[in-house]
């Protein structure tokens, strides 16, 4: 009876999110969560397991029944293989199970690495997509980064008491490479005739939630996604590790790699964003 009902279900749009670790996708994700009818899925491709799956209780179960195996959760090895081998058939069952549900959007974030380009050029082609990127500072996303690796804590901890040190060269090969993927999703979104949406971590994220409603609820309108504005706004489960202050201020070495920098006439690239 699923499969039958899922050839008669026409898919629902989805918000593809791209963006790369430390750029307050947590934050945004689970605010963009606020609105209903809204299937957030989160982060679906990672490695570690399928994030956000669970946010519907019907899913799970019925993507188990769909494919004939009984999953037990987003870190089933089953269900994390599925998703890295069969990107685009495992995202349009979840639309199609979400569409039966009355979902109106389906929106999950997908990072650096997770999928080829050649995948990644079928998701975003997609007739049913629009695509969001999420900016940060260069600097600022590697620093987080490395507080993050030298921690081991990816949310919900304080990271402001943690100085790391900052190596010129190994920032500069970072920067390198996560320009080169921000730039290779935009040639796709291009290439396929989408209209991108660019949000700020600085401007738009760092702010509070209420702020940032508003600023998705517009985003959405946008991109042709009519969703109602939420009527009750919850407090957020995620805050702000670090301190609000400039990224020389959160590391070991932060007025030699400034002088570093400017002397290698790359300051402003390492406090610019990617695309801009």
């Amino acid at each position: 009876m699923l499969e039958m009902n899922l050839i008669l279900k026409k898919m629902i749009k989805e918000l593809v999110i791209l963006s790369s670790p430390r750029c307050g996708t947590n934050y945004f994700c689970d605010t963009l969560s606020s609105f209903n009818k809204n299937f957030q899925m989160m982060e679906s491709f990672n490695p570690a397991g399928v994030f956000g799956i669970q946010r519907r209780g019907y899913m799970v179960r019925e993507l188990s029944e769909s494919m004939e195996c009984e999953f037990s959760d987003a870190k089933d090895p089953r269900l994390v293989e599925y998703f890295k081998s069969n990107p685009v058939a495992a995202i349009n069952k979840v639309n199609d199970i979400a569409s039966l549900h009355g979902e109106q959007l389906l929106s999950y974030k997908i990072f650096p690495n997770q999928l080829s380009k050649g995948k990644l050029w079928e998701i975003v082609g997609r007739d049913c997509t629009e695509c969001l990127f999420i900016l940060r500072g260069r600097l600022d996303t590697y620093i987080s980064y490395q507080k993050a690796i030298s921690m081991n804590t990816w949310h919900k901890s304080k990271t402001d008491s943690t100085l790391v040190k900052v190596d010129i060269d190994d920032f500069l090969s970072w920067a390198k490479t996560f320009d080169q993927w921000f730039d290779n999703c935009l040639e796709l979104v291009l290439k396929n005739n989408k209209r991108p949406y660019f949000i700020s971590y600085e401007s738009d994220i760092n702010t509070s939630k209420k702020s940032l409603i508003e600023k998705q609820y517009l985003a959405l309108k946008t991109l042709g996604i009519d969703l109602d504005y939420p009527k009750k706004i919850s407090s957020t489960r995620f805050n702000k590790q670090d301190r609000n202050v400039g990224p020389f201020m959160k590391i070991s070495n932060g007025e030699q790699l400034r002088g570093d920098l400017r002397s290698r006439k790359k300051y402003n690239y390492a406090l610019s964003k990617p695309l801009l």
